[in-house]
């Protein structure tokens, strides 16, 4: 796919699918100056998801996160305690596997859901107007510590931020 084609699959579905990309350590980093600017976190350029802590991350120091688990993580919004809060992810499956018969198979156990956020706003937006007043009024407070303590990172937003759909 041509870099028009997938830019317009990002600001139109808000995703993209990209298939046999190189397994080489910052494949992702150069993918994604590609396609826009790269935000470097207190985790560094990039954030591995491991079952163990990855103290090659940020400096040497091991940051505590359910992504250092082997526990699924449900769904969720990354980065709400960020302004602004990144536009786009990149997930690069390195080590992934795919079983024919069932997924998740017992041997990985690991897969990848979306969600359509926008479209559960509107949804709700239909069903439950009120709901969807709190949640795109109301500010909240987000915050992380970094997973080690070393930051404080604070954002006071509504849950929902839709310009557009209030």
């Amino acid at each position: 796919a041509s870099k028009l084609a997938l830019i317009e699959a990002l600001l139109t579905s808000g995703t993209a699918l990209i298939r046999k990309a190189p397994r080489e350590s910052g494949t992702v980093i150069n993918f994604a100056r590609m396609i826009s600017t790269l935000r470097e976190t207190e985790w560094g350029p990039w954030f591995n998801v491991r079952t163990k802590p990855d103290a090659s991350q940020a400096g040497g120091s091991v940051k505590r996160d359910l992504a250092y688990t082997p526990r699924a993580i449900g769904f969720h919004a990354d980065n709400p305690y960020r302004s602004p809060t990144p536009d786009f992810q990149l997930l690069h499956a390195v080590e992934h596997c795919f079983c024919e018969d069932k997924v998740p198979c017992p041997e990985c156990s690991v897969i990848n859901y979306l969600v359509d956020g926008f479209h559960i706003a509107e949804t709700l937006k239909k069903e439950s107007r009120e709901d969807f007043d709190m949640l795109s009024q109301i500010p909240v407070r987000f915050e992380n510590n970094g997973g080690d303590g070393t930051s404080a990172l604070i954002h006071i937003t509504p849950h929902l931020e839709l310009p557009g759909l209030t």
